[in-house]
């Protein structure tokens, strides 16, 4: 997702992968292996995304820009 995110808005930061204990900190317990699906979800209520991801980036982006103008 970063790297995709990267590559669409053009931007010049770097992947920086960092130790799950850093990131978290001491006593937090997560899933260690995710297998995100939108499978169960369709076929429970049938939902289905309406945007792509390349969409979605864009706008979060255009977002931050706008912010950004703004407190300038």
């Amino acid at each position: 997702l970063a790297e995709r995110a990267i590559e669409l808005t053009g931007s010049k930061s770097e992947v920086r992968y960092i130790p799950y204990e850093e990131a978290y900190g001491d006593g937090f317990e997560d899933m260690q292996r995710r297998v995100p699906g939108l499978e169960k979800a369709k076929k429970l209520i049938g939902y289905q995304p309406t945007r792509s991801l390349e969409n979605i980036i864009n706008d979060v982006a255009n977002e931050f820009k706008k912010e950004s103008a703004a407190a300038a």
